[in-house]
């Protein structure tokens, strides 16, 4: 926390009347016996040095803290769309359909091979010192 010191007074006048007067009139919202040192950015509450807490630079009281803290990590999650599980099917689907056409067509090719060639009579030709 980087809060400024309050002007030193010695129970006569402050220091510097323009900028404390404001200091001293007002008084923090959650602890009224309180001087406020600082106002939230968030609501404009008025702030004592123990309620200040800071987040990325500014001042916030801790409700208003806790609501940006929440929206951040609400915007950070990934939101639930119907599109990324219809994109996965139709891509498996797809995938599917392509190693089964794969198959098909190996499984043609084979069968369109003259039973010469894969009945070991090939082998035997060769064997018997073919061409």
């Amino acid at each position: 926390m980087n809060v400024p010191p309050l002007p030193k007074t010695d129970g006569a006048e402050p220091a510097s009347p323009t900028r404390a007067a404001p200091v001293q009139k007002r008084r923090c919202m959650r602890h009224a016996q309180r001087e406020a040192v600082a106002k939230c950015l968030g609501c404009g509450g008025a702030l004592c040095r123990e309620c200040v807490s800071t987040h990325g630079g500014k001042i916030y009281c801790a409700p208003c803290r806790g609501k940006l803290l929440a929206a951040e990590a609400e915007a950070g999650k990934p939101r639930r769309r119907f599109g990324p599980v219809v994109r996965r099917w139709v891509l498996s689907g797809l995938a599917f359909l392509l190693a089964w056409t794969v198959f098909l067509l190996i499984g043609r090719f084979a069968v369109s091979i003259p039973p010469t060639t894969h009945d070991a009579t090939l082998w035997d030709h060769w064997q018997e010192g073919g061409p």
